[in-house]
């Protein structure tokens, strides 16, 4: 009797091609409010207060930000420190 299965050529341990990023975005702004100096930002891993962050859009710095020690359930509130921030930026390594 014969058994159908997977075979694979590449084995487990290959090396990969693409080489791994150098930093990952680990939150993005939700709400934007420039107008009143502030952002909330969604962060899996929240950051400690008064940590300046980059947020990033189409691979270009656009705004830094200082989170506050306000924050509930993954997300942080963050003053503007310089920059336009908008929904969808994400965090990034500070340039």
């Amino acid at each position: 009797m014969l058994a159908a299965g997977c075979a694979s050529q590449r084995r487990p341990d290959a090396a990969r091609t693409e080489p791994e990023p150098a930093w990952r975005p680990c939150g993005e702004v939700l709400r934007a409010r420039p107008d009143r100096g502030w952002v909330v930002l969604e962060c899996p891993v929240e950051p400690t207060p008064d940590a300046v962050m980059a947020l990033w859009r189409d691979g270009r710095p656009a705004a830094r930000v200082r989170a506050t020690a306000r924050r509930r359930a993954g997300h942080v509130i963050a003053e503007i420190v310089d920059g336009d921030p908008r929904p969808g930026d994400r965090l990034g390594p500070v340039p």
